[in-house]
């Protein structure tokens, strides 16, 4: 049984006990959308703080945070190409204020592992991957078992959706890394490979577009939760 607190308030604050799906910026905890303010908090900054390069991409960090809420160590677990190295982490680093979970009623230090997209709707081509009703940056096994048998899809620019001409699906936890190559509708054995996957995990989808005689990647991550 989890709840948040944030760090203006005490324990008066709780949200109500639902596990949650990743840390959540002490600025973002009192809004109606917690999550949602967290993520775009994150990457308008990394946008910001890198507009003097290209980025696209998802980093993915290491985050602990401790029973005070504040930020105690930050690793940079995937980064993008061309690298960004200790810049990331600086940039990270700088999101000290975070909500306290508190697991069975005490409050803890917690490990997260948290995507920071920085470009998730393709720029050049305005497609954005779509797979069920997934919108968030987490995926629950539950939910995974679900998604198995849904189609992955595309949508374009005017919000129409329409199936990919080929999918790669990757799972990534620690430095072990398993892809399939599929159609839209996933076959048995991404289906299967994906049903073996485990919480912390990584899991990447690529799509591939075709837009006349070229194909353009569009691709979205999450992380695995319980």
């Amino acid at each position: 049984m989890w709840a948040y607190v944030g760090l203006c308030s005490s324990l008066i604050g709780l949200f109500p006990a639902v596990a949650p799906a990743q840390p959540i910026l002490a600025s973002c905890w009192h809004v109606a959308d917690p999550v949602h303010c967290t993520r775009e908090s994150l990457r308008d900054a990394f946008q910001v703080a890198l507009a003097d390069v290209p980025v696209e991409g998802t980093l993915v960090f290491g985050l602990t945070i401790d029973s005070s809420g504040q930020l105690k160590t930050v690793d940079l677990l995937r980064d993008i190409d061309p690298p960004l190295g200790q810049r990331a982490l600086d940039i990270m680093a700088q999101f000290t204020e975070w909500s306290v979970a508190i697991p069975e009623g005490q409050l803890e230090e917690v490990r997260w592992t948290l995507p920071v997209s920085l470009a998730p709707v393709d720029r050049g081509s305005g497609f954005q991957v779509s797979w069920g009703m997934e919108h968030g940056e987490a995926i629950s096994l539950a939910s995974l078992d679900q998604l198995v048998l849904l189609p992955i899809l595309v949508m374009d620019p005017s919000g129409h959706l329409q199936p990919p001409a080929e999918v790669e699906v990757r799972y990534q936890k620690g430095e072990r890394i398993r892809s399939w190559r599929s159609p839209s509708r996933l076959s048995a054995k991404a289906a299967k490979g994906l049903k073996r996957c485990r919480v912390h995990g990584l899991l990447t989808v690529v799509a591939y577009v075709q837009k006349g005689t070229r194909f353009e990647e569009v691709s979205r991550t999450w992380v695995i939760r319980p």
